[in-house]
C-alpha cells in the first residue's frame, strides 16, 4: 500500500499542533489502547473531544491556570490528562514513576501544584503524599477506581449545554506548558520550566528533517516524565501518526508484530538488548 505524504505542522503550541492534525486527519487513530486484551482506536476527532470534555471538568473543579501533576506509567490516560491541561493553558507537571514517596514528596513540595492525576499502582505512594498535601485534588486515572469517564461524561454534558470555558481558552506560546524535573544524578534535581514555543519549535524544526507518515504505528515506550519520550509522541501525534504502548519489556517485540509498528524512538541499551535478542533466535534457527 503507498503511503500517503508526510505532513508538516505548524503549530506554533502543543493546543495548535494536536488540533491542525484532528482537522487534517479526523477520522486516522491517533492512538491504539489495550483494554482487558482487546484493542481498540482512538481517532484524532475522539481525541479533540475528549481532550475538550476533561479539560472542560477540570475547569469546572477550579482548575483553571493550574499546576497539574501527574504520575504513572505510560499509558492512554496519562497522555489524555497531559493534553487536557496544556491545551488549557495549564502547565502539566510529570513526575518520574520510579521515585519513593519521599522523593516524590519533594517534588510535589517543590511544584507548588494545585492537582495531581495518577495511575492506580501508585495508590499506597499516593496516600503517603496525600496525608502531607491534604490541600492538593486528587484523581485516579486508571484501574477501578478511575475517574476519567465521569470527568469525560460530565464535560461533554457541559459542552453540549454551552460552556466554552475550556473550548474558547487561548493559548499563547509563551505559555508555560511543562515543568520537567532533571535527572538529579549529582545534587537536587532541578525544574527546567518549558513553553509552548519551546516545544513546538523543537517539534516544527524535527518534522521538517525526518519524514514521518500518517500511515506509521509508533509504540511510545521511553517514559514520558522525560522530554525526550513526551515530546517524540507529541511529534508523531503532530504527522498524523498513530502511538501504541508496550505490554513490557518482555513483550515488545510481539508488540512489534501485533500493532505493525514502524516508528521506534529508543535509547542505545534498549535497541542492543533487541538486536540481541533477535540474533539469538536466529542463531537457534
Amino acid at each position: 500500500m503507498s503511503k500517503s505524504m508526510s505532513y508538516v505542522n505548524k503549530g506554533k503550541t502543543i493546543k495548535e499542533l494536536i488540533y491542525n492534525t484532528a482537522e487534517k486527519f479526523p477520522d486516522r487513530n491517533a492512538f491504539k489502547i489495550k483494554e482487558k486484551g482487546v484493542v481498540r482506536g482512538e481517532t484524532f476527532d475522539q481525541l479533540k473531544d475528549d481532550v475538550e470534555a476533561l479539560g472542560t471538568s477540570l475547569f469546572a473543579r477550579g482548575f483553571k491556570n493550574a499546576k497539574i501533576g501527574i504520575i504513572g506509567e505510560n499509558s492512554f490516560p496519562w497522555f489524555l490528562s497531559f493534553l487536557a491541561a496544556v491545551c488549557g493553558g495549564c502547565t502539566a507537571v510529570p513526575y518520574d514513576k520510579g521515585l519513593t514517596k519521599v522523593e516524590l514528596e519533594n517534588c510535589v513540595s517543590r511544584s507548588h501544584i494545585n492537582l495531581l492525576m495518577y495511575d492506580s499502582r501508585f495508590e499506597s505512594i499516593i496516600d503517603h503524599i496525600r496525608e502531607r498535601h491534604p490541600d492538593i485534588t486528587y484523581i485516579c486515572i486508571t484501574g477501578d477506581d478511575s475517574m476519567l469517564g465521569d470527568l469525560i461524561k460530565e464535560g461533554r454534558e457541559m459542552i453540549q449545554a454551552g460552556n466554552t470555558e475550556y473550548t474558547g481558552m487561548e493559548v499563547k506560546k509563551e505559555d508555560v506548558a511543562v515543568y520537567l524535573f532533571t535527572s538529579g544524578t549529582t545534587s537536587e534535581s532541578k525544574i527546567v520550566m518549558l513553553s509552548h514555543d519551546n516545544i513546538s519549535s523543537n517539534i516544527r524544526d524535527m518534522l521538517e528533517m525526518e519524514i514521518f507518515y500518517p500511515e506509521d504505528v509508533n509504540m511510545a515506550f521511553l517514559p514520558f516524565h522525560h522530554s525526550f519520550g513526551l515530546v517524540g509522541v507529541l511529534v508523531f501525534l503532530s504527522s498524523g501518526c498513530c502511538n501504541v504502548f508496550c505490554d513490557g519489556l518482555k513483550y515488545v517485540q510481539r508488540n512489534f508484530a501485533e500493532y505493525g509498528v514502524s516508528v521506534f524512538v529508543g535509547v542505545p541499551l534498549l535497541v542492543e538488548n533487541l538486536y540481541n535478542k533477535v540474533m539469538k533466535q536466529i542463531e537457534k534457527q
